[in-house]
């Protein structure tokens, strides 16, 4: 029985199989070569855009940034030893974490090798004090 729409009311086994509306090879083919010509456009858009783009440049030359100075830095651009300036940097650190030396000589304020500043800091905090050894020579005994 075949409707208004050309749809048979038999089952798909009876009608062929298939699908009687499929699309036509026309339409594929046109739609087909339509993709094929947009990808080619945007192509030749996209060459066109960079020939014109490289050409600009070449003219007009490159832009400094806003933010470009235009003077040097100070001091050394590049660090040419590193590990010597590692070990002279940990050497100087050696040197004052572990020596004795002047802070500020006007107020009398030193620097002291950190063992030695947490020794201090343990006899004060356990209210002991720490005999020092007798001078040579000294008196042994009461």
């Amino acid at each position: 029985m075949t409707g208004e729409t050309g749809h048979t009311d038999k089952p798909a086994d009876q009608a062929g199989g298939y699908e009687a509306r499929d699309l036509s090879p026309l339409a594929i083919g046109v739609f087909g070569i339509l993709v094929a010509a947009a990808i080619g456009l945007g192509i030749l858009v996209a060459y066109w855009f960079y020939w014109y783009s490289a050409n600009e440049a070449a003219r007009t030359g490159p832009q400094p940034s806003a933010l470009f100075r235009q003077e040097a830095p100070k001091g050394p651009r590049l660090q040419v030893d590193a590990p010597k300036d590692l070990h002279e940097f940990l050497a100087e650190e050696d040197t004052v974490l572990n020596g004795y030396g002047w802070v500020n000589r006007q107020t009398g304020t030193v620097r002291i090798p950190i063992d030695r500043a947490m020794q201090i800091l343990a006899e004060r905090a356990s209210g002991a004090t720490v005999m020092k050894p007798p001078a040579p020579g000294g008196r042994k005994g009461p």
